[in-house]
């Protein structure tokens, strides 16, 4: 990979290449802020062997392409997973988030669905299913009758205790997990 190549990864552009000798070269560049932390200072090191410097400067500000992707759970908005993000890699952030959120969840009595929205449209849904007790083991054979009874009943128990549910507590790890950048660069 180049340099030019890592610039445009980072959604920048150059602007005027200047070659002082056959050795030092100089190149503006401009980036978005939000990118500057991470990858083009390590990147550039990378690709120049240690030689090459790195150094920004404020540009000004101009608007973005961004959209705030929300997380539900259980239809109950979780405002510490909100993030703001590109209207095109929404879907995507969506995805990654929810499927981490997903593997992180313990299993309860009742499904949980978790949900990325931006606004009012969904663009990403996974259900955490819910732990089923086998109440059917101790019928061996028999009349069907008995164990649709069974069934019956802890249908019936489900749904009285579905009136009671309240939160779903998110374990913390979920939540560092989920907003971990290099748990979102694994997904990509």
């Amino acid at each position: 990979m180049t340099g030019s190549e890592a610039v445009d990864a980072e959604r920048g552009s150059e602007h005027s290449p200047l070659r002082l000798n056959r050795v030092v070269g100089c190149t503006l560049v401009r980036g978005l802020a939000s990118r500057l932390p991470f990858p083009p200072p390590r990147r550039l090191k990378t690709l120049s062997s240690g030689y090459a410097s790195f150094d920004y400067e404020p540009h000004g500000e101009q608007p973005a392409d961004v959209v705030p992707l929300g997380l539900h759970v259980n239809k109950r908005p979780v405002g510490a997973l909100t993030r703001i993000v590109r209207s095109s890699k929404a879907t995507d952030f969506g995805r990654a988030m929810v499927q981490t959120l997903k593997e992180e969840m313990d299993r309860t009595v009742h499904d949980i669905v978790i949900q990325a929205t931006v606004g009012s449209r969904v663009v990403a849904r996974e259900t955490v299913r819910a732990v089923r007790k086998n109440v059917l083991a101790k019928c061996y054979g028999g009349d069907i009758s008995r164990k649709k009874k069974l069934l019956e009943k802890q249908k019936a128990g489900k749904k009285r205790a579905s009136l009671h549910v309240g939160d779903v507590a998110i374990p913390h790890e979920a939540f560092v997990k989920v907003l971990a950048p290099s748990s979102r660069k694994k997904k990509r």
